[in-house]
């Protein structure tokens, strides 16, 4: 069985959303998965909209493709992470009219050191960091792709023509869509009790104040 959770939290929330439960969704019988409840805005940004309401094993760097080492960092990468990551990103990206975003090995390196940091506590807590972040968190065949598709689908939950959330959380979608972020870093470690923790970062933020996200 697996189990899902996800995150994206902004730093001004209403209060209505200051209770962080967390919303689980049977995904398949092999694996749950769970997103955290709000998706994180960066501290330098402005203040998110309150329209948008809902406002490891180690490296699971994968298999064996060639690798690309951030010398600054000494944090190894393989290719095809970023491509498990981008494709999801840029398909949903694609459908409302949005540039690809493209991989930033910062980025990775700043999201696998916070998730190395979360591995003994697994909580969805944000890093207060100055990126946009969604997290994810996910048990058994839980995959980078299925992650990001858990984030895609808050798609049917954003209200273009009010700009806002309705019915469910859509704030890690407009993050994953945001029209001037451009450079995404993701981390997906496991956590000392098992689970997959999963975090990707961007730069430049999204969900900013009274803007859409295309």
């Amino acid at each position: 069985m697996t189990t899902i959770r996800k995150h994206n939290a902004a730093p001004f929330l209403q209060a209505s959303f200051l209770n962080m439960g967390f919303h689980d969704k049977a995904i398949d019988p092999k694996t749950l998965m769970r997103r955290s409840k709000t998706s994180e805005a960066s501290e330098a940004a402005k203040k998110p909209s309150v329209d948008l309401l809902n406002l490891g094993s180690h490296l699971l760097f994968l298999q064996k493709d060639e690798r690309n080492i951030d010398k600054s960092k000494g944090i190894r990468y393989h290719q095809n992470l970023a491509s498990e990551f981008l494709v999801p990103h840029n398909r949903a990206r694609a459908e409302v009219g949005v540039q690809p975003l493209r991989w930033n090995n910062s980025l990775a390196a700043y999201a696998h050191r916070y998730a190395y940091h979360m591995l003994g506590s697994c909580d969805l807590r944000h890093s207060d960091g100055p990126y946009g972040e969604n997290l994810a968190e996910g048990y058994g065949q839980f995959s980078c792709n299925d992650a990001v598709n858990l984030w895609v689908g808050e798609k049917e939950y954003y209200d273009y023509d009010s700009n806002s959330c309705v019915g469910d959380e859509c704030l890690h979608y407009t993050q994953v869509v945001w029209r001037d972020s451009e450079r995404l870093g993701c981390a997906k470690l496991k956590c000392l009790n098992g689970w997959w923790f999963v975090i990707c970062s961007y730069d430049p933020p999204g969900n900013y104040e009274g803007e859409r996200p295309y």
